[in-house]
């Protein structure tokens, strides 16, 4: 969901700097678009990207980048030269297939290692339900491929936004951001610092992963339980699936 909440981020931005400018004098249109764009995406970064595991800094250092690329995608001359277009397309899809590219080498190194660890863990209840939180039984194996299955869905679905924005919409501009945010998150996913940059698997990347922070960085819903309390209590209630 990551890719597909960058996208909203961008485009809502985009949208409200066309409005802000459309009732704006030509004298004052670009100052004011500028100022409306940057406070609407800090605002809306908060909201869209609340459940990614980043620290209040890193949160702030992604913010400035994506309002970094966005300004560059904007005085890029579409409109001038129409073959700019086609670069942008190109780039986009470039980028696409290497990220998938890189997910495919995390499962193949996953397969290889075949570590076999088996991990339990309970998930966070439902807060509308009284049910204790669902036993999960699995290997380490499992548990990335399922990871890296999830973030290449991420992708997929981002891929269908993009092109509804773009073909349908013609938008231009979410193709030059999402050329660089899907390899950037990519890159700092869990997986990749695992199976790409040889990170061990402890602290923040020991398996089950912690819960993301929630809104503008306060607790979010609760993670993945691992004490052995919570994991005898969800064994006597019978609520549990195993991974095959």
């Amino acid at each position: 969901m990551q890719v597909i909440n960058d996208v909203v981020i961008v485009e809502m931005t985009r949208t409200s700097e066309r409005t802000i400018s459309s009732h704006t004098p030509l004298s004052e249109s670009s100052g004011s678009s500028d100022c409306a764009s940057s406070n609407l995406l800090l605002s809306l970064s908060k909201i869209f990207c609340h459940h990614r595991s980043w620290s209040p800094l890193l949160l702030k250092m992604r913010k400035a980048f994506m309002f970094g690329a966005m300004q560059v995608a904007k005085r890029i001359p579409f409109d001038d030269k129409p073959e700019y277009i086609d670069y942008a397309r190109g780039a986009y899809v470039a980028v696409q297939l290497l990220t998938l590219a890189m997910y495919y080498y995390c499962s193949m190194r996953v397969k290889k290692a075949n570590d076999l660890t088996v991990i339990k863990y309970v998930n966070a209840k439902n807060p509308m339900s009284q049910e204790p939180g669902e036993l999960v039984t699995t290997t380490n194996r499992d548990y990335d491929l399922a990871e890296i299955s999830k973030a290449t869905r991420g992708i997929l679905m981002g891929c269908a936004m993009v092109g509804f924005m773009h073909l349908y919409l013609k938008y231009t501009n979410p193709l030059v951001i999402q050329s660089i945010l899907p390899l950037k998150n990519a890159l700092e996913s869990n997986m990749a610092k695992i199976w790409i940059w040889g990170q061990p698997a402890t602290g923040d990347l020991k398996r089950p992963f912690k819960a993301p922070p929630g809104l503008f960085g306060a607790a979010g819903q609760a993670g993945p339980q691992t004490d052995k309390a919570a994991i005898k209590e969800a064994e006597k209630a019978g609520s549990g699936k195993k991974d095959e």
